[in-house]
């Protein structure tokens, strides 16, 4: 597979299960209770309150998940207003993909230890472990990968160091 391809498939990936995140944080900030159950009780506690603030965290959360997955479809796309921009859509990326990697690989062995028995961990007859070792951390994993391959195939990318690259026209 060829670099525009990686950077296409990275991107795509990217963008698409970052927004759906995001769309999914929208959705609790509105009062929505779908898959609320699939969430730890202390925040699940404060989405269904209707007098916490945390509805406005909420908001803030979707936005920034928003214009995360924003980032992926311009580097995806080639889009940037200026060089600047363009590098710090790129330490973006990285930044990202570094750590939800970790965050989602650090939850599916920290599961995998629990049920195991390795480490003392919640209940496994609550819903909220099987979702974050089955749902939550494949999902974090999977966006951190995803910018990973977009980082890396951005970098990797001849046409990036062409000097007389039109931006933002591919």
């Amino acid at each position: 597979m060829t670099i525009r391809r990686w950077r296409l498939l990275g991107g795509s990936l990217a963008f698409v299960l970052m927004t759906a995140h995001a769309v999914l944080s929208v959705y609790w900030a509105l009062g929505g209770t779908m898959m609320l159950e699939l969430i730890s009780e202390a925040v699940r506690n404060e989405a269904q309150d209707e007098d916490s603030q945390f509805h406005i965290l909420l908001w803030t959360v979707a936005f920034l998940k928003l214009a995360v997955a924003l980032v992926a479809l311009c580097l995806t796309a080639r889009w940037s207003i200026t060089p600047v921009v363009e590098q710090l859509q790129r330490i973006i990326a990285w930044i990202t993909g570094v750590l939800l990697t970790l965050y989602g690989v650090l939850n599916l062995l920290v599961g995998i230890a629990s049920l195991g028995g390795i480490i003392d961990g919640p209940d496994r007859r609550d819903a909220t472990f099987w979702a974050y070792l089955f749902l939550w951390a494949p999902w974090w994993t999977a966006i951190g990968f995803a910018f990973l391959v977009l980082s890396v195939a951005v970098s990797l990318d001849p046409d990036e160091s062409a000097p007389d690259r039109m931006r933002g026209q591919r």
